[in-house]
């Protein structure tokens, strides 16, 4: 029953530490293009670290800023590489500025402001 459990945790753990990621920091985090529509917002980045594998995204928009943090695991077969180009499905007539948010709710970069 206990190599059961620890099997079973190490299954978990290694799920969310290679496949699923973890949040990163602003500063390991480039921008190479915005695209802001009035429908969708495209943005195209990559990380500074050659180790990790981009794996997925989360968004919240506030006072209308719209907040995007990033997910990094190590590099493997289902995270290959660090660049990244999303899309994110959401009228943009709002939003004001967009920001990189990291792991720590006060690691904030702005990386767009409307014109």
């Amino acid at each position: 029953m206990r190599t059961l459990i620890i099997s079973l945790l190490f299954v978990i753990f290694g799920y969310f530490y290679f496949v699923e990621g973890m949040y990163v920091d602003t500063a390991t985090i480039g921008i190479k293009n915005i695209k802001v529509s009035e429908e969708n917002i495209s943005i195209e980045g990559f990380t500074t670290s050659s180790a990790t594998g981009f794996s997925k995204y989360t968004y919240y928009i506030q006072n209308d800023n719209l907040y995007l943090k990033l997910k990094y695991s190590l590099v493997n077969k289902v995270n290959s590489e660090g660049d990244f180009n999303l899309t994110i499905h959401e009228p943009s007539a709002q939003i004001r500025k967009i920001f990189i948010q990291g792991r720590d709710q006060l690691d904030q970069r702005l990386v767009w402001e409307k014109d």
